[in-house]
């Protein structure tokens, strides 16, 4: 092959590579933002990605890519307009998995004949929301499956990964600079547009013009005069105007299109309509409470501090010094400039834009207060994962490192808003554990949940701890106290700290759902996977489900050592390319020596799986040891797996008679993976290791069927 030709291979099949990760990214961070149901439930544009590719590569042809720029169209066009309508704001059909929108009362019984109309409907929504993204990726998948044939397996795949790795880092910078997801389809668009303009035809002209439609859609917005929008690295920010009377009173902050914060201007009370006086009432009461129990707080610690509620009331009511921490830069600025009061202003208050966890563990600082400052995160911790940002901020662990910062005499602080029951019985007695004594806990009614209240202390813990006397009385509903629940089977814990998610009940709608995007990809491939049936092919697709489980259960491994923040999970996922980047380097120059040692990897891998399981991961990361030699050994054992797996699957995909369509059953074995993440909720974050563990035999013993059928073919 002439260099000239090699190189012009290399280039297509990086930027293809790019643009397919790019998109997959943007899908997921868009629909999750701008559509309640797929908020947590990310695994499902997932999937519609990964089964696209997969059966893009797996087709050995590229006839349908002529067609991409039409899906891309497609893919951002639907997203945006059902972003305008009510159906963004559906709640996903699972009783099981609290997403902040209920489902209707009348849908809440699963066999009722309203839950069933409802699944129905959202089921058919699941098809019109993902087939733009799934075309959209066979287009791409099928170009490179072409191109991978077109080179030694092991370099496409390293030219692969090369691109893919850039793609994920560009994604992380442009979100972290707060562009919006409707624009960053300009990115995939004119990468696309590329390769149209070397050859003009009537077809490419079609497909320009369509590229330029999908850029001007994503551009494309309806201004609201009472609302600004903003993205910041983790979620879609609206900030929406408070009126009353006709006159400007304040700013609703909503996260996801979900009511979060308000934040009131300066204003005399008695100006107010009577819903308005309550409602401003009620937003200073909830944030000064705390200094009823602690006005003479002289360090003080807010976690989740936000638009500043919380610290002008830290400000206003003691003389103390505030620690301030927000996970959220754009929140951060937005009270910063915002908030009459000007708290993030003040001399004694020092701003953290750090996850609450993280800092809880790095700081030395000790505390006259620390305060949990109705922290709830609405979203998850990477553009894959069902774990969510707060999800590690109420385990047993992270309230006993926060009871660790008191002074002596000082006061832990939690406050949360529970919708449901269960919020409050977990918290309770998770709280209760961490300090080895029931917390004194109250409540105020609101119409539709309740803002709760622990209070930990010396005090507290002696049963000495009064109520002050100046507590808020209406808040609209009165105080009452939390009497002990009963003790719920599993407490919030760093291995299962699913905050959200109830323990028991088998989840219909996740099943239901899951269900028809097998059978419609089944309906679109079974050609592609019925007749490539060889356990090579079964093979990699095993390879693919265990490894995308090892790289989900790093990112959360690391979200405890690094914090839950954008930077952890783009760092990781982007290390994670790099490593399986050096495995590639060592099979390009001796796969044949490691494919005759392939039962030797193996076993190898399942020796750093069981490591990795029984690795004292918490206990380590926790200990008085250097954090360079806790750090370090930590990270070698969560990685030592997934580079043992990189080299069995590029030594299998070097010695593969078909690379592309080996990629091809990897990518679909990922879809299996990325649903299996769900049921982390059941057996614990640790948990998932063995059932990679478990999906590695099953890769091995295909990989020894088929060459026994091979034995068998040759005699």
């Amino acid at each position: 092959m002439e260099t000239s030709h090699r190189n012009k291979i290399y280039l297509e099949l990086f930027l293809l590579s790019f643009a397919s990760l790019f998109f997959e990214l943007l899908v997921i961070r868009w629909m999750s933002a701008d559509i309640r149901a797929f908020t947590v439930l990310k695994s499902f544009p997932l999937a519609a990605c990964y089964i696209g590719v997969g059966l893009g590569f797996a087709q050995t042809s590229d006839k349908s890519f002529k067609y991409a720029p039409i899906f891309l169209l497609l893919t951002c066009a639907i997203i945006k307009l059902i972003s305008f309508t009510d159906i963004a704001c559906a709640p996903f059909p699972s009783p099981r998995v609290y997403s902040w929108i209920s489902l209707p009362s009348a849908s809440q019984s699963l066999d009722s004949p309203e839950f069933l109309s409802y699944l129905g409907l959202f089921l058919i929504g699941v098809v019109v929301l993902l087939v733009g993204p799934f075309f959209t990726s066979l287009a791409i998948g099928s170009r490179l499956g072409v191109l991978f044939g077109e080179l030694r397996p092991i370099t496409s795949y390293s030219v692969n990964l090369a691109g893919a790795t850039c793609g994920t880092v560009a994604f992380a910078i442009l979100s972290f600079l707060s562009i919006g997801p409707g624009i960053l389809f300009a990115v995939p668009a004119l990468i696309l547009a590329i390769y149209l303009i070397r050859k003009i035809s009537p077809s490419t002209i079609v497909s320009l013009v369509a590229l330029i439609a999908c850029v001007l859609t994503g551009f494309w917005t309806v201004d609201k005069s009472d609302t600004k929008t903003f993205w910041s690295p983790y979620e879609r920010v609206d900030f929406v105007e408070m009126r009353d009377k006709g006159n400007l009173i304040g700013w609703r902050l909503l996260v996801n299109r979900v009511g979060q914060q308000s934040l009131f201007n300066k204003l005399d009370p008695k100006t107010l309509s009577e819903d308005g006086k309550r409602e401003y009432i009620l937003s200073l009461d909830n944030h000064r409470i705390p200094f009823l129990f602690k006005p003479d707080a002289k360090d003080i610690l807010t976690l989740a501090s936000g638009l500043g509620n919380d610290v002008t009331a830290a400000v206003q009511e003691t003389n103390g010094n505030i620690d301030s921490v927000e996970i959220d830069p754009v929140t951060v600025k937005l009270g910063k400039q915002y908030n009459d009061e000007k708290p993030y202003d003040s001399p004694r208050v020092k701003i953290y834009c750090d996850d609450a966890r993280h800092f809880v563990e790095q700081t030395n600082k000790k505390y006259d207060l620390v305060r949990f400052s109705f922290l709830d995160s609405m979203t998850v911790l990477s553009q894959s994962s069902t774990n969510r940002l707060d999800n590690y901020v109420y385990t047993k662990e992270s309230i006993e490192h926060a009871l660790s910062l008191l002074k002596p005499g000082g006061m832990c602080f939690i406050s949360f808003y529970a919708k449901e029951q269960w919020f409050t019985d977990r918290l309770y007695w998770t709280i209760a554990k961490a300090a080895g004594y029931q917390p004194l806990s109250f409540t105020y009614d609101l119409p539709d949940g309740h803002n709760v209240f622990f209070v930990l202390s010396d005090d507290v813990k002696k049963g000495i701890q009064k109520m002050p006397d100046n507590m808020p009385k209406m808040m609209p509903g009165p105080l009452s106290m939390i009497k002990p629940p009963a003790e719920p089977e599993r407490i919030l814990t760093d291995d299962w700290p699913f905050l959200y998610w109830q323990e028991k009940g088998i989840d219909i709608g996740y099943l239901a759902v899951t269900l028809e995007i097998i059978l419609l990809s089944m309906l679109v491939g079974h050609k592609v996977v019925l007749g490539n049936s060889r356990g090579k092919y079964w093979q990699m697709f095993f390879l693919g489900s265990a490894f995308l489980l090892l790289e989900l259960q790093s990112i959360a491994r690391f979200s405890l050592m690094f914090g839950t923040t954008w930077v952890t999970s783009s760092i990781v996922i982007a290390s994670v390319l790099f490593m399986l980047l050096g495995a590639n380097l060592i099979v390009a120059y001796h796969s044949k020596w490691l494919w005759a040692r392939i039962s030797l990897l193996y076993g190898l891998l399942m020796v750093t799986l069981i490591g990795s399981y029984l690795f004292p991961f918490g206990s380590l990361i926790h200990s008085h040891l250097p954090e360079f030699l806790t750090f370090g050994l930590s990270t070698i054992v969560t990685l030592a797996p997934m580079f043992m797996a990189g080299l069995i699957f590029g030594s299998s995909l070097d010695n593969s008679d078909n690379s592309a369509v080996s990629i091809g059953f990897n990518l679909l074995g990922g879809v299996l993976g990325a649903l299996l993440e769900y049921f982390t909720s059941y057996t614990g974050i640790n948990g998932i290791i063995l059932v990679s563990l478990a999906l590695y035999v099953v890769s091995y013993l295909c990989l020894k069927a088929d060459a026994a059928m091979g034995a068998k073919a040759v005699k």
